[in-house]
């Protein structure tokens, strides 16, 4: 850091609540849009204690006030939450620290906010995932995250970025490009433009479920990459999401696509040999067997058809079906495996089975126990139908 620089925070930092003497500035991070640095400041016998500095990029948040407005309400909802489920908000959650006008932000000129939240210590985080528990710990962490929302308003939320997600609206923006050809590269890579073209159906599907009503709209972060995740170092369990800019309404599913995206990916995301860029998805069949069987002891019974597997609970119904070379379950369409060529269930007096075909291979996997409904007035179920069912005596 050049000493014009270290000034510039110098006084930045008086500007904020701050306690102690500031002793120490560094670069902190290895992100691309805000500039961050940790700060460090001796509190007289206590010791010292660390904060986080960052000067919000207008350049992708043009509008800094409604990003922290967006993280203020969604902090004091984790906060509460955060509490009344026996944690610690101070480790569990970001916390702001407020400017000497109790603003969330301090606006040095009209181009540059700055905001600081409490260092969270004793914890890492990943730019790449170093083992499959490291991804799972990153999932953990996103889910409860959005578990801890669910009841949250999402419609009061700002959208900082104008259809970051709205795939709707970026595939329009792609046949936009690809008709215009600024650059005079389309012919160079037509195949790859056709194979987008041919996913159209696939890029609409879920903005068409929100514009329908059919899917509830949701908190959603946007940015769920593993490096968003802070990981305890004893623990190393997920223990906090960071990075909060891109808060949302949205809806989930993005966020679990979002993640994939990053961890399934061989290389980083900024990599320009394009040689070391694939997507292994070498350990989601085990995944989906195991959520399956989860949700199977969940259930209260089930029903087992050829080309579906219903479950019932205390709610409503949900089904596992295959929809477009996806195992997906419904209401909610949650995608459990991807790149399925053929699907289908059986079961005997005990146990539920599924059928995989993927390309040349195609297994046969216990996935739970058979829980037969109870028949009421004596009257048979459809479950107890299967039973009588030709098809399913043809498949066993």
């Amino acid at each position: 850091m050049t000493q014009q620089e270290i000034e510039r925070i110098e006084n930045v930092a008086k500007h904020f609540q701050f306690e102690g003497c500031l002793m120490h500035i560094e670069p902190w991070g290895n992100g691309h849009i805000n500039d961050t640095y940790l700060l460090t400041f001796a509190i007289g016998k206590m010791g010292s204690i660390q904060v986080i500095l960052q000067r919000i990029n207008q350049n992708v948040f043009p509008k800094p006030e409604e990003v922290m407005e967006n993280m203020m309400n969604v902090t004091s909802h984790l906060h509460k939450k955060i509490l009344e489920n026996g944690g610690n908000p101070y480790r569990e959650t970001v916390n702001v620290i407020p400017a000497l006008d109790n603003k969330p932000y301090y606006k040095e000129t009209e181009h540059d906010y700055w905001r600081a939240t409490m260092f969270i210590s004793d914890a890492t985080c990943y730019d790449v995932a170093e083992s499959v528990e490291d991804f799972y710990q990153s999932a953990v962490a996103f889910g409860k995250f959005q578990s801890l929302l669910a009841d949250f308003p999402a419609e009061e939320l700002h959208e900082t970025i104008k259809n970051f997600h709205n795939t709707k609206s970026r595939f329009m923006n792609f046949k936009k490009a690809v008709e215009e050809d600024v650059a005079g590269r389309a012919k160079e890579v037509e195949k790859e433009i056709q194979f987008v073209l041919d996913h159209e159906e696939d890029a609409c599907y879920f903005v068409d479920l929100i514009e329908k009503q059919e899917v509830p709209i949701r908190v959603t972060h946007n940015d769920t990459k593993l490096n968003n995740i802070m990981i305890d170092n004893k623990t190393h369990k997920g223990i906090c999401v960071i990075d909060l800019d891109t808060i949302m309404p949205g809806f989930s599913v993005t966020d679990f696509g979002d993640s994939i995206r990053f961890g399934a990916s061989t290389a980083a995301e900024d990599e320009k040999d394009l040689n070391k860029v694939h997507f292994d998805y070498s350990n989601d069949l085990p995944y989906c067997l195991y959520s399956m069987s989860q949700e199977i002891t969940l259930a209260n019974y089930v029903e087992v058809y050829n080309d579906k597997l219903i479950l019932y609970n205390t709610e409503q119904p949900y089904e596992f079906t295959l929809n477009q070379q996806r195992i997906v379950r419904t209401p909610g369409f949650n995608i459990y495996l991807n790149h399925v060529d053929d699907l289908s269930f059986s079961h005997d007096s005990t146990y539920v089975y599924i059928n995989i075909q993927r390309g040349n291979e195609n297994a046969k996997f216990k996935i739970g126990v058979y829980k037969r409904p109870i028949p009421r007035n004596n009257q048979s179920s459809e479950c107890d139908d299967l039973f009588d069912n030709s098809e399913f005596n043809e498949l066993n």
